[in-house]
């Protein structure tokens, strides 16, 4: 009897692991990072108006590809997909600065404009978009007067909320911009983001 039981506890910690290991192969967490996309920030002289808005910046995410890669799943196999994160940097440019000759002059110099910069810019706040669907992606507070050419947003939308704009597809996004100062230069940004998708059978 005592052998009876050993065999059926035996047999039935060898089925809950092999269920667990099943579980396992079908669900999986992976990481996409779509290419960068450039935008400008134009010149904005106005720091009374609450918002500017650089609106249909196209996403470059191709899950069906992304997803097809990882292999033995398909789009419909989507749990959850979270934003993980925004960073945008600035690109340099060529602006004047004093030369220290007596009289004074002017020289072309390359790097990250002193007048020109994300110290300019108070909040930002990224939207999603599709179609007529909008909802708040990412934000950040920047009271830095520091000169600065790189922002990490932080997430705000909710995974399920981001599924139905990705499901929907004709995804973009609107940078929407609160200054502090006024630029005199168009500024070339990158936008870098990060998903983490969660995919089960």
């Amino acid at each position: 009897m005592r052998t009876n039981l050993l065999f059926i506890a035996a047999s039935l910690l060898l089925a809950f692991s092999a269920c667990n290991k099943v579980s396992e192969s079908l669900q999986r967490d992976t990481i996409i990072r779509p290419d960068t996309i450039l935008f400008d920030i134009p010149v904005i002289t106005n720091v009374v108006s609450p918002n500017e808005s650089i609106t249909n910046l196209a996403t470059q995410i191709n899950l069906a590809e992304r997803i097809n890669s990882i292999g033995g799943f398909e789009l419909k196999d989507i749990v959850s997909i979270k934003l993980s994160g925004i960073t945008l940097t600035l690109s340099e440019s060529t602006f004047l600065t004093p030369d220290g000759n007596t009289p004074p002059g002017l020289k072309e110099t390359v790097g990250i404009d002193p007048a020109n910069n994300f110290a300019n810019i108070g909040s930002m706040k990224v939207n999603v978009t599709s179609g007529t669907k909008v909802d708040s992606l990412a934000k950040v507070l920047n009271p830095s007067e520091t000169k600065n050419s790189k922002l990490s947003l932080t997430p705000i939308i909710s995974p399920d909320s981001l599924k139905a704009f990705v499901n929907a597809g004709n995804m973009k996004y609107n940078v929407i911009l609160q200054m502090k100062t006024p630029t005199t230069a168009v500024m070339k940004a990158k936008m870098f983001t990060s998903y983490t998708l969660t995919l089960r059978k």
